[in-house]
């Protein structure tokens, strides 16, 4: 990483930040059920802020590791040059994936919150915050906060209330709601990637407003760019004429790929269309094959392309190829895939999830949705058909002007301000109170609905 000023709060130094990520690995491959949007967010949060001169301890889990303190040289060098040396990786002995039991989650939560007191006492210079993503990360963040005296900030990235209110059924177990819960309660900052999330966390969590801070989040516009549609088609096998609709996406019943396919499968067969599907993971072979054969009936054929799991630096050719990026997604807490899409130059038409009613608020950004049933896609296809046609670059440089006002830097120094807030208020308020403790005493007591104890 080149070398850049240091841009730290007035009046402030760089600060150190003990990051946890316990659910998903920051660096796993993309597409797959446990690392998407959160995996990008962590890595490339935790790149920002290093490149602003602060310190990241970043807590993965890893179950190969033996001593629970490094991963292999090998590994270290590789993230050295990724990073830069302001991101200290510590591996904690233990799987990257929820357990399904309570004791098993709590037991995970207990390693990452011994594996953040250790490293404070064998650092030479303390945390000035701990930050949080997910409730499982959430769960070891509080207890290690608590310990250390310290404030603690949570993401949670996807909320199992608002999961559940979309679906209309609950599809988390009620130990996880019952995490959440605590978890936010016992937050010093609750970080919100919208103003909608930020009320949701009022309205399902009972968070006091002024404990929540919106932070959006970014794209990496450097690697999300315009390029040639034709040399992106012809390296990839598609049609240069075809109108090309793409889904990017896990495999997972919350974005709505059956509506999008369901949708497609409506077009008239006069328009020359295809549909994309990028994402999957090699363990969800049977989902795929499920989507696969619902298109069968439909003769759908090869004007459905599944092409599973793509690395990100290749996705963006998928994004140069494509006419139009196409979200059906029951929730989301952001949607960063329409951020990259609109950085790429690419329309996107989705319904009014994450932050798509603010991406999607000048007409030129794409299409709007009132909702994500397949009657409503198949509107918004169509509605892109007809301006198809009139497509221009200079239609692509002004969704990618849009994209621009969220880079990752700017995302960096907003949660920095309100980290800095949010220590100040804690050092003045620590003297003279400290939080009760987070029901760590070898029970699971943050569950209280799953009938344990």
């Amino acid at each position: 990483m080149g070398s850049r000023p240091m841009d730290f709060p007035k009046g402030k130094g760089p600060l150190r930040i003990a990051l946890i990520c316990a659910h998903s690995h920051p660096l796993g491959p993309l597409g797959r059920r446990d690392t998407g949007g959160m995996s990008v967010y962590i890595r490339e949060m935790s790149r920002a802020l290093a490149s602003m001169g602060h310190h990241v301890d970043l807590f993965v889990g890893d179950g190969s590791s033996e001593d629970g303190r490094q991963g292999p040289l090998n590994v270290k060098e590789s993230l050295q040059a990724y990073f830069g040396p302001n991101v200290h990786w510590v591996s904690v002995p233990c799987g990257t994936v929820a357990r399904e039991t309570p004791e098993d989650q709590m037991r995970t939560a207990q390693a990452f919150s011994r594996a953040v007191v250790q490293t404070r006492n064998s650092a030479g210079r303390p945390f000035d915050v701990v930050f949080s993503h997910y409730w499982l990360s959430g769960l070891a963040g509080i207890h290690a906060a608590h310990l250390l005296g310290l404030p603690h900030a949570v993401m949670f990235h996807t909320l199992s209330a608002l999961k559940t209110a979309a679906l209309g059924r609950a599809v988390d177990a009620p130990c996880r709601l019952c995490a959440e819960r605590l978890v936010a309660a016992q937050s010093h900052r609750v970080i919100a990637a919208t103003d909608r999330e930020r009320e949701a966390l009022g309205t399902y969590y009972a968070v006091p407003q002024r404990r929540v801070a919106v932070v959006p989040c970014g794209v990496d516009v450097h690697l999300f760019r315009p390029a040639c549609r034709l040399t992106a088609r012809s390296r990839l096998g598609l049609s240069q004429d075809a109108l090309v609709f793409l889904f990017v996406g896990r495999l997972d019943p919350v974005k709505g790929l059956d509506r999008v396919v369901d949708a497609f499968s409506r077009l008239p067969r006069s328009i020359p269309a295809r549909l994309v599907v990028v994402g999957g993971d090699p363990a969800e072979e049977p989902l795929m094959h499920a989507f696969r054969h619902r298109s069968e009936p439909r003769d759908l054929g090869e004007r459905v392309v599944f092409s599973g799991r793509v690395e990100q630096h290749r996705l963006r050719e998928w994004y140069a190829a494509a006419d139009a990026l196409v979200i059906a997604s029951h929730y989301e807490s952001f949607c960063l895939v329409a951020l990259e899409a609109l950085a790429s130059g690419l329309a996107v038409i989705g319904p009014s999830v994450g932050a798509l009613p603010e991406l999607l608020s000048q007409p030129e950004a794409g299409i709007l949705l009132r909702d994500n049933t397949p009657e409503e896609i198949l509107r918004g296809m169509l509605a892109f058909r007809q301006r198809w046609p009139h497509e221009t670059p200079a239609a692509a440089a002004r969704r990618r002007a849009l994209a621009q006002r969220y880079t990752w830097d700017a995302a960096a120094r907003r949660l920095v301000t309100h980290f800095s807030h949010m220590i100040d208020e804690h050092l003045r308020q620590w003297a003279a109170q400290r939080m009760a403790p987070h029901g760590f005493g070898g029970r699971s007591d943050y569950c209280r609905t799953s009938g344990r104890p």
